[in-house]
């Protein structure tokens, strides 16, 4: 008798979901970068990336060691992508390799978002035109989310189909539970 054959299953794959921090090199706000990492490192794999390698630093002086660049994981495709803010964020607001990542995860279908400051790299990136979302109370950054297209809604957590934008610190557990409910985990 030949041996039985299992139907194939139709359970989700045992691997985790992928997900991309993005940090500035210098002056990332921690509590949107450890909060979330602490929620959702468990459940999903997390890599963190900046725009160099080496020891990231931020605004308290807590320092992060960077092993990838947002350009050398081009080609992974994360489940999710989010750019964290901070004083720094601004250098990555008009970062080729930045802007690249998050159009390409948003037209792979990708959930894609940002938090404080880092919600600027997605308007300046494209990906918020026509869609709600929010960013740290600053004139400057709801000016740049207003040229990009984004409707501010002023909401300490804006979800716009694929798009999650968290205004600041205080709401980074916030994120990480969107997060983690957008990927099942």
């Amino acid at each position: 008798m030949p041996p039985s054959r299992s139907p194939p299953s139709r359970h989700r794959s045992l691997a985790r979901p992928r997900i991309l921090a993005v940090i500035a090199p210098r002056r990332f706000r921690e509590e949107e970068l450890f909060v979330p990492l602490a929620l959702l490192n468990h459940p999903l794999d997390v890599t963190v990336a900046s725009t160099r390698k080496g020891p990231a630093r931020g605004m308290a002086d807590a320092v992060y060691p960077v092993e990838a660049t947002v350009g050398s994981v081009a080609r992974v495709r994360f489940a999710a992508i989010v750019v964290i803010g901070g004083d720094g964020a601004g250098s990555l607001w008009d970062d080729p390799s930045v802007h690249g990542a998050l159009r390409c995860h948003l037209a792979d279908g990708a959930v894609v978002s940002g938090i404080c400051f880092g919600v600027v790299a997605l308007a300046r990136a494209g990906v918020l035109a026509g869609r709600r979302a929010t960013v740290y109370p600053d004139r400057r950054a709801e000016l740049e989310l207003s040229r990009g297209g984004a409707v501010l809604t002023g909401d300490s957590l804006a979800e716009d189909g694929p798009i999650v934008t968290a205004r600041g610190p205080a709401e980074a557990v916030l994120l990480a539970h969107s997060l983690l409910a957008r990927l099942g985990a």
